[in-house]
């Protein structure tokens, strides 16, 4: 673990958090006028890192990183949004997923939004260590982390945490109130049942998803563009044809390149920006819920209702009378 401790120092320094162990349970605070935030590394045991990340970067933020040693990671994403690059593969960072990662002795960047909140769990583990879990009673393997990563610098799958134990486990260890003497025990039980979850759900699930198709640079830079097009004009948006003329890329790729990349088609992404939008507008209790529905582009209430129920598991006007009620 100490190549990957190093690695993650050096990725710490970059985002100005400023440390004062390279091993240890720590918080570091974002330095000078970078952003605001924390860092929180946990140490439960020497072959695994925890790192809780609450912050904000002031402007969009590029961080280079360097993993010597093979490692796993499991990302859950909160609130946030980013993208990782390696050797031409590209993965993301999305609200409300559980990311895992392998990466074999890779160089490459992070993307970080900048102006909104970045709320994520890490969990990181050696290769050695991921595979030990994956060996039965009888000391076999069906898999391991060679036979999953191939010849790729980077493996990514993502699910959402919604509706799954995931959320619950993660936030546990985010708001841990257990004492010091037991600290490290809770918090490594919590980790392995999240790292559990993930082998069955990524690795031992027949219908696991699949691996993203080879996209190049240019490409992620469209697909990013068709984002940002998506959430500039969700009021208004678009038909696929059109949003393929605009990003130069054609409307079959940018389906299946936008499905691989971002782990959702380009209208279930305009649904969920409209869905977080709406909910946003309803929380100030100063917007009506038809007010609410015709600015993110809903002409037909209930469709809109039936969106929002579907996503957040209410009615709007149940939200927004819980919003009144609180303020």
């Amino acid at each position: 673990m100490d190549l990957i401790n190093s690695s993650i120092n050096q990725f710490l320094e970059q985002m100005k958090f400023a440390y004062q162990t390279k091993d240890q349970t720590e918080q570091m605070r974002c330095k000078g006028s970078a952003g605001d935030g924390f860092v929180m590394r946990l140490v439960p045991r020497p072959d695994m890192l925890i790192m809780i990340t609450n912050c904000t970067f002031a402007e969009d933020t590029q961080v280079n990183f360097a993993i010597e040693e093979a490692m796993v990671e499991l990302m859950i994403c909160f609130q946030g949004e980013g993208a990782v690059q390696a050797a031409g593969v590209y993965g993301t960072i999305r609200p409300n997923t559980l990311t895992l990662g392998l990466m074999n002795g890779i160089k490459g960047e992070y993307f970080f939004a900048g102006d909104r909140p970045m709320i994520t769990l890490g969990i990181h583990i050696s290769a050695a260590t991921f595979n030990r879990y994956l060996t039965g009673l009888d000391g076999s393997q069906s898999t391991d982390f060679k036979q999953l990563i191939g010849s790729r610098p980077l493996f990514q799958l993502q699910q959402s945490i919604l509706d799954t134990p995931i959320l619950q486990l993660a936030t546990q260890i985010m708001n841990i109130p257990y004492t010091q003497n037991i600290r490290n025990i809770a918090l490594e039980s919590l980790a392995l049942e999240i790292i559990s979850y993930a082998l069955q759900c990524f690795v031992f699930d027949s219908n696991r998803p699949d691996l993203p198709a080879a996209i190049t640079k240019s490409e992620f830079q469209r697909l990013q563009h068709a984002k940002e097009v998506l959430l500039h004009q969700m009021d208004n948006p678009p038909s696929l044809l059109e949003l393929s003329r605009i990003i130069g890329m054609n409307d079959f790729k940018l389906k299946h390149h936008f499905k691989a990349v971002f782990g959702t088609t380009v209208f279930g992404y305009l649904r969920d920006i409209r869905m977080e939008k709406a909910i946003l507008l309803l929380q100030d209790g100063m917007t009506s819920v038809s007010m609410a529905a015709a600015h993110v582009g809903y002409t037909n209430a209930s469709y809109f209702a039936s969106a929002f129920r579907k996503r957040y598991g209410m009615n709007p006007s149940e939200f927004l009378h819980y919003a009144n009620n609180i303020r």
